[in-house]
């Protein structure tokens, strides 16, 4: 079977996520609400900046998280998700 494209994962319809966690992870303390966050919910935050506009993977998470109303998001799916579908954190082209 061949692997998804980015742009094919991106199709995928997902919900986001809100965990409370059981432990501290990511610089959140146990007890904090993490939103993992979807593809679609990353790439169109990186299709709000303007061209050339460039924004850090940690900026990205507080504002995904305060969006959601949580103390912080999943480290590892947004940098990930970063990287995918959206080209990375920050428009191109």
């Amino acid at each position: 079977m061949a692997k998804k494209t980015a742009r094919e994962k991106l199709a995928v319809e997902k919900q986001p996520k809100e965990v409370v966690l059981p432990k501290a992870f990511g610089g959140m303390n146990a007890g904090d609400k993490m939103l993992v966050s979807t593809p679609q919910a990353v790439n169109t935050y990186i299709q709000t900046l303007e061209r050339g506009e460039t924004c850090t993977i940690p900026q990205l998470r507080g504002d995904l998280a305060e969006q959601a109303g949580c103390d912080g998001t999943c480290p590892l799916s947004t940098s990930i998700r970063s990287h995918g579908g959206g080209g990375g954190a920050g428009r191109h082209g």
